[in-house]
């Protein structure tokens, strides 16, 4: 049933966000944080999330130091770097493409064929 899928993925695969299976990958880390936890009959259900809202959620803006690690979701691609929501209202994050290792790779193969 494609709404089953849909609903165990997280997304439904139209209209911009990936599934989570495309996501991520068996043994992969992930940042998450607990939702909800349900007793069952002989188990528990433990609900997580990875929303930058919920992960940074008793952060302030005066809390954000330099160096210090915070959770984030990719919200646009610009010309010079990716606008990261960071899930507090009124403050975004600028992570520039100097700081993308594959951006470092294309600068330097370009700089590889000019040189011939």
């Amino acid at each position: 049933d494609a709404d089953a899928d849909a609903d165990a993925d997280g997304a439904d695969g139209q209209g911009g966000l990936p599934l989570l299976r495309e996501m991520f990958t068996v043994g992969q880390l992930v940042n998450v944080v607990v939702v909800k936890v349900e007793q069952k009959a002989k188990a528990r259900r433990i609900e997580l999330s990875s929303r930058a809202s919920l992960l940074n959620k008793e952060l302030e803006e005066e809390d954000i130091h330099p160096g210090m690690p915070i959770y984030g979701a990719v919200s646009s691609v610009e010309e010079k770097g990716y606008v990261i929501d960071l899930g507090l209202e009124g403050l975004t994050g600028f992570l520039p493409l100097q700081n993308d290792n594959t951006a470092k790779k294309k600068k330097t193969k370009k700089k590889k064929k000019k040189k011939k």
